[in-house]
């Protein structure tokens, strides 16, 4: 919710269930199912006001009560709602060696979905507003451009209560954070 999506390594320990312990290693079978990583990137979160409230609620509150089928209101905004621009960018195959427990194989794969996230100008934004506008973004990150101007994503996210706009930037800034930490 919050923009730093990252793999749970038991997920990756679900997907070896599937071997047979005796015969094949772990990392033998993580390379032999040939997972390449994905990375989808949308310029507007069609969700991002219903995340911001959500995690507001969470810090302030210490947990979040869902309402009735607000999941399937988010789904259905999640795949209507507008995006802008979106990205698909693929990774590479997990292949070679250090791909030994679910651990390594999951920060591979962030790994790969980090470096290959493309960054839209509302990322920068809201990195900027968060961060101050003198805030350092090296050159060498890719980014796209963008349909959405900088004053039509203030007035997405001032649209929102005062109190979620931190929380809605931070969907957005998050993203930049990820990237300058691996860089």
């Amino acid at each position: 919710k919050d923009g730093v999506d990252r793999t749970e390594p038991v997920i990756i320990k679900m997907l070896s269930m599937s071997r047979d312990k005796r015969e094949q290693e772990f990392g033998e079978h993580i390379r032999r199912l040939g997972i390449v990583p994905v990375a989808i990137s949308y310029e507007l979160d069609p969700c991002d006001a219903m995340k911001a409230k959500e995690l507001f609620q969470k810090t302030t509150e210490g947990r979040y009560e869902k309402g009735e089928q607000e999941d399937v209101t988010s789904i259905a905004q999640g795949i209507a709602g507008e995006k802008g621009r979106v990205h698909v960018s693929f990774g590479t195959p997990l292949s070679g060696a250090g791909l030994d427990t679910p651990e390594a194989v999951a920060a591979e794969v962030d790994r790969q979905v980090i470096s290959e996230y493309c960054l839209h100008p509302t990322n920068l934004y809201a990195y900027r507003r968060l961060y101050g506008a003198q805030a350092p973004v090296p050159q060498e990150l890719y980014r796209e451009e963008g349909d959405c101007s900088e004053g039509d994503f203030d007035a997405r996210i001032n649209a929102m209560p005062e109190a979620h706009r931190p929380y809605a930037l931070g969907i957005y800034a998050n993203a930049v954070v990820s990237k300058l930490a691996l860089a």
